[in-house]
């Protein structure tokens, strides 16, 4: 199949739930889940958090505690590893088991790098406290500091309940702040899917699976290693071409060709009858979270959209182009500008701290009027009592 480079930049748009309002409430959130299988987890908040700006971008009048809500009281919803740390439906639960197992030894190298290997000695320990004492934070129970901190839990009662937690020996019960309170996971999950098996006969069948679970996260991904593959197993470039092949032949994969990139993409079967039904953009204006399912290839994103981003978070202040929190805006099939939010709590002012346009844009009254109601949006979701500044080019409010 071979379709122009705006054809793919509104399919994108489409299969993400960004052009229009598929997806409403509560259950908005689970069918967005379903589609796209996770969401990536960070616990900065300046905004919400990165989950928080995702669902945000594409459920009309999303609160932050209708997630929470999914998490930690209907348990719908649970935190994992995916790409990188994740939330996805906890009907995943069985077919993770393979990703765990590797994230138990990927995290025993974690800890000794980061000299805490010592917390796998208070294991047990850990267990038998919450499963006397019930869910439990890491601060109930302190049995040293780490020697030497290379991010993750500054103390070894934390470090093991971390490596518990990838294990999927416990889970999240409830969150306070960024504080996790873990549980034993058989008291998170129905008793049945706790105890269901790995669903896949070998270790083929799970990476088919897990391959193609992955392209639906984005909608199209190439074969090269980009953000759209981090996390277990996927960065191989082996493993993929493997999966890949097998899914080829099996027509659950299909490749496409896109206009200007000499490697294809591939988009999941399914999603064919939207590709044919040639979407188009939403005239709203939307603000994406840094670590959007859309931007998970950012080299994709600067030759299909034009747009250089990068998340300069962890960038000294000295060398930012732009700044410390800056969320990308897309409008139509465009990501148009890109801007600094701040919001301090309650009931304060979302701040406009500074707004970039990208060069080639044009201020159309409908693109200005777009923005507006978007800072109006965004506002509401934060509970923020309105908008401090205005983007250049806009009247001031």
């Amino acid at each position: 199949m071979d379709i122009t480079a705006a054809e793919a930049r509104r399919f994108l748009i489409a299969h993400q739930g960004l052009s229009g309002t598929p997806f409403r409430g509560k259950s908005g959130i689970l069918h967005c889940l379903e589609r796209v299988g996770s969401i990536q987890y960070d616990p900065l908040d300046v905004v919400g958090r990165n989950a928080d700006l995702v669902l945000a971008a594409r459920i009309p009048g999303y609160r932050r505690a209708m997630l929470s809500d999914l998490l930690y009281k209907d348990r719908l919803l649970m935190d994992g590893w995916d790409k990188m740390m994740s939330i996805y439906p906890v009907s995943d639960w069985p077919a993770m088991a393979r990703v765990r197992a590797a994230r138990a030894i990927q995290m025993q190298n974690v800890l000794k790098w980061r000299g805490t290997d010592r917390a796998l000695e208070y294991l047990d320990l850990v267990k038998n406290f919450i499963k006397e004492n019930g869910p439990a934070a890491s601060t109930q129970l302190r049995v040293g500091s780490a020697p030497k901190h290379r991010g993750g839990p500054r103390d070894l009662a934390g470090a093991a309940m971390d490596y518990l937690f990838h294990t999927g020996e416990l889970g999240v019960y409830a969150k306070k702040g960024g504080q996790k309170i873990y549980d034993r996971m058989e008291h998170l999950l129905p008793p049945e899917l706790f105890a269901a098996p790995d669903p896949f006969p070998d270790e083929g069948a799970f990476l088919r699976w897990y391959v193609k679970r992955r392209i639906g996260s984005v909608g199209l991904l190439r074969n090269k290693n980009t953000g759209g593959w981090l996390g277990e197993f996927l960065e191989n470039r082996a493993v993929r071409d493997r999966a890949l092949a097998e899914l080829m032949d099996l027509g659950e994969v299909l490749a496409v060709n896109v206009e200007g990139f000499k490697e294809p993409f591939y988009m999941q079967a399914e999603s064919l009858p939207l590709m044919e039904s040639r979407p188009q953009p939403g005239r709203k204006a939307i603000f994406l979270g840094p670590l959007d399912n859309l931007l998970w290839d950012r080299d994709m994103i600067a030759r299909l959209f034009h747009f250089d981003y990068t998340w300069e978070v962890y960038v000294p202040a000295a060398k930012r182009k732009y700044g410390y929190y800056v969320l990308p805006v897309l409008y139509r099939d465009k990501l148009v500008a890109r801007f600094e939010p701040d919001h301090h709590r309650g009931t304060d002012p979302l701040c406009i701290k500074n707004w970039w346009w990208e060069p080639d844009v044009r201020l159309t009254p409908a693109l200005c009027r777009a923005v507006e109601e978007a800072l109006e949006r965004f506002a509401a979701y934060l509970g923020a009592s309105g908008v401090e500044g205005a983007p250049s080019g806009l009247p001031p409010r």
